[in-house]
């Protein structure tokens, strides 16, 4: 977890990041595509970068969605979900390539009704997701949400 002191800094640290072929995002700066379902947002990283079939790609990101819970919202568009499902989708299009890091990039900004990272946790447990690949970065007033002990806080 990193906490940054500006959005400057935070745009600053994006920007190098993106650099990075095995780093994936949760971000406002990656966001769904709207002319997509949630299911084809998830496929599409497998049909670009493993060269999966549709069809295969399809199923791999199903059984994503139905991991955390989330098969009924499969053929839905983006507009049709609520925050927390976009959220969700975002961290499962993230998490497809299974060696890339993951930034989540200011989930409150995100999910402006959730009090903790709670909710991020329980994810990343559910999909197995190793902390080690996960960093979060928030802006420096946010600290108080990330009181979890998994949160180990850089400035």
């Amino acid at each position: 977890m990193r906490l940054f002191s500006s959005f400057d800094k935070i745009l600053s640290f994006l920007e190098s990041a993106y650099e990075d072929p095995v780093t994936t995002f949760v971000s406002t700066q990656t966001p769904l595509l709207s002319n997509l379902s949630m299911l084809e947002n998830i496929a599409l990283i497998s049909q670009v970068h493993e060269k999966l079939s549709i069809t295969r790609s399809h199923k791999k990101a199903y059984e994503a969605l139905s991991t955390l819970d989330l098969g009924r919202i499969a053929s839905l568009r983006y507009e049709n979900c609520s925050a927390k499902e976009k959220f969700y989708v975002q961290l499962l299009r993230a998490n497809i390539l299974k060696d890339a890091k993951v930034i989540i990039e200011q989930p409150f900004m995100l999910l402006a009704e959730e009090m903790s990272i709670e909710f991020i946790l329980n994810a990343l447990q559910r999909l197995n997701i190793s902390y080690d690949r996960v960093s979060i970065i928030d802006l420096i007033h946010q600290q108080s949400n990330y009181k979890e002990p998994q949160c180990h806080i850089e400035k």
